[in-house]
């Protein structure tokens, strides 16, 4: 059985290197590269083309939106997953239009990033359902007509 091959774009070391420990103790998912910054991130994932990406959506050098969507125009079906500490739901929202399969937020459990893993590898679109509240919650205008509202 292939490994699921992963790489994590993290600006924070700290936050990196949680990451990779908590994945590489799941036996059918590998780290296959690790970015701290997004620029290091596109040019590994061009390398190595891996099967899932992590993307922090705030790092430096290129931001995650801008990360995801030179990552979308040159392999449209990759599989990208957001990492973000923030509810700011326009960048979640725009994150899933530029084509993010999922988003997790930094605080999640152990098990939601695997499971999230492996359901994008699985051409899934995984959602919190803290994260689906809070676009639930933001979204009426997007939703409805000017005249509805």
């Amino acid at each position: 059985m292939s490994k699921i091959r992963v790489l994590v774009a993290e600006d924070h070391p700290l936050m990196r290197t949680g990451i990779v420990a908590t994945v590489e103790t799941e036996p059918d998912i590998e780290i296959v590269g690790e970015a701290q910054n997004g620029a290091e991130a596109l040019d590994l994932f061009r390398l190595l083309k891996p099967d899932v990406s992590l993307i922090d959506l705030r790092m430096p050098v290129l931001d995650g939106l801008d990360l995801i969507q030179a990552i979308r125009s040159d392999f449209p079906s990759a599989h990208l997953v957001v990492l973000t500490a923030s509810f700011a739901d326009v960048a979640i929202k725009k994150a899933l239009r530029l084509g993010a399969a999922a988003v997790l937020l930094k605080h999640m459990c152990r098990t939601d990033l695997a499971d999230t893993i492996r359901a994008v590898y699985r051409g899934e679109r995984p959602m919190s359902d803290e994260v689906a509240g809070l676009l639930a919650r933001n979204t009426i205008g997007d939703v409805l007509s000017a005249r509805e509202v």
